[in-house]
């Protein structure tokens, strides 16, 4: 099993390196061709189109991952395809109108903005595609669809440049829109190429399977997303009442720590239709233990001495041009110890969502952050040092936390240091081997 989706977790980062190298790229054109005052103003938009789609998408990519995980007969393809369709129907409408309303501020165009909304529809049904496509195994096409509309966005925005022609914030909210729609028709060919179809029934009666149960889960989804993500905006906002020298360092460590956040987003989105589907036949998942996280941490934190009595960080800096960041390097190296706490809470997070247990996970996420809230002015009185390890112990909270959420009755929790020397990890003795129930149709997370 883990093996299956370390090899899914590879392809699904590639494709999110690959969108985030091509979204780099666009801003790179944007800022060589538009004025000072105009770039600005398209970056604002483009932060805000992209905060307006998490209300739009609403964690229903992720749970139609879950769900077509769950339940395997081709014959619920497009059904379930529309109850997620219908789900994200009036919050996608709430972000197409707040997209137009942030473009007629911004722009002071009605048409700009009337086609800034046009935008947002297409964008969350192709997330909604590759949701599904994960789900039904098909890790490949998945994760192709986010780089395709990038890299749309990007040939639409170089073209005229590339042939002379001058552009402003218009051109960029065009590219921006045009890209959404590319990845939409690739989205659609993907779909209609890997889904059975036609549905020859309907979708049975849970209450999951329906628009409204769909959108709950989702919604409880994205309060837990949401929690984690406002922990180190939380630590910054902290710190600006005080120097925003400090929340410069903070935000130059944070930006570091995000390169291995985005393996760790890789491997739940991996691992969510993979541990669905295994919850479904009675499987029990197998899940690192307490000990991994003290060896882990343990070595993060010998690598962070080396790191310290080098001072590499510091001149890998100097060389990058950045010495003025220069004293940053002890965020950075605290922050990094968070990164196995990250990993470990990752798994345990997309555990609790591929089990069904996306609203114990929200009160999970949710109790961390309000004591963190709390304690955070404390910290910023000590120093900066003292919320960046404020954030390394909110992780470990959530770990710990996220732990004992677990029911004992659903994960096999084995200690990965002590197998390493003894056999292979998470190797599975085939005398527990589970029975597949009758009901339950043959597992395809390899595609079919």
């Amino acid at each position: 099993m883990w093996r299956r989706i370390g090899r899914h977790s590879l392809i699904f980062a590639a494709g999110a390196f690959a969108a985030a190298l091509l979204q780099i790229a666009f801003r790179l054109v944007a800022v060589h061709v538009l004025p000072l005052a105009s770039y600005g103003r398209a970056a604002l938009l483009l932060s805000v189109f992209n905060g307006l789609l998490w209300i739009g998408y609403c964690g229903v990519p992720m749970t139609l991952t879950r769900l077509a995980a769950r339940y395997e007969n081709p014959s619920l393809d497009f059904p379930l395809l529309g109850a997620g369709v219908k789900a994200v129907f009036v919050p996608t409408m709430l972000a197409a109108t707040g997209t137009g309303v942030a473009t007629v501020v911004v722009t002071d165009s009605l048409p700009l903005a009337l086609f800034a909304g046009a935008g947002t529809p297409p964008m969350v049904l192709s997330l909604l595609g590759a949701g599904f496509l994960r789900g039904r195994g098909f890790v490949v096409p998945a994760a192709s669809i986010v780089p395709a509309i990038a890299l749309a966005q990007l040939v639409v925005l170089a073209a005229p440049n590339a042939s002379g022609a001058g552009i402003g914030i218009g051109w960029v909210i065009a590219s921006w829109v045009i890209g959404n729609v590319a990845g939409l028709v690739w989205s659609a060919v993907l779909v209609a190429r890997y889904a059975q179809w036609p549905a020859e029934r309907p979708l049975p009666r849970a209450p999951e399977l329906r628009p409204l149960g769909i959108l709950k889960y989702s919604v409880w989804l994205s309060v837990a997303t949401l929690s984690v993500l406002a922990l180190p905006i939380v630590a910054r906002g902290a710190l600006a009442g005080v120097s925003y020298e400090q929340v410069a360092y903070l935000d130059l460590a944070l930006l570091i720590y995000s390169v291995p956040q985005r393996f760790t987003t890789s491997l739940v989105t991996a691992l969510v239709p993979i541990a669905s589907a295994a919850h479904a036949r009675r499987v029990r998942v197998p899940i690192p233990g307490p000990t991994d996280a003290l060896v882990l941490t343990g070595a993060v934190a010998a690598l962070d001495a080396v790191l310290w009595r080098t001072h590499a960080v510091a001149h890998t800096l100097e060389l990058a041009g950045l010495e003025r960041y220069a004293a940053a390097e002890n965020l950075v190296l605290i922050v990094l110890l968070a990164v196995p706490l990250d990993v470990l809470y990752g798994i345990n997070a997309g555990l609790l969502a591929a089990f069904g247990r996306s609203r114990r996970l929200a009160f999970v996420a949710s109790a961390v952050l309000v004591p963190f809230v709390a304690a955070c002015p404390v910290a910023v009185n000590l120093g900066s040092a003292y919320v960046a390890g404020l954030l390394v112990l909110a992780y470990w909270a959530l770990y710990l936390v996220s732990r004992r959420a677990l029911e004992r009755s659903e994960v096999d929790r084995r200690t990965v240091a002590a197998q390493l020397l003894g056999r292979r990890p998470f190797s599975r003795p085939r005398a527990r081997q589970a029975v597949v129930p009758a009901e339950t149709v043959p597992l395809r997370t390899e595609g079919r």
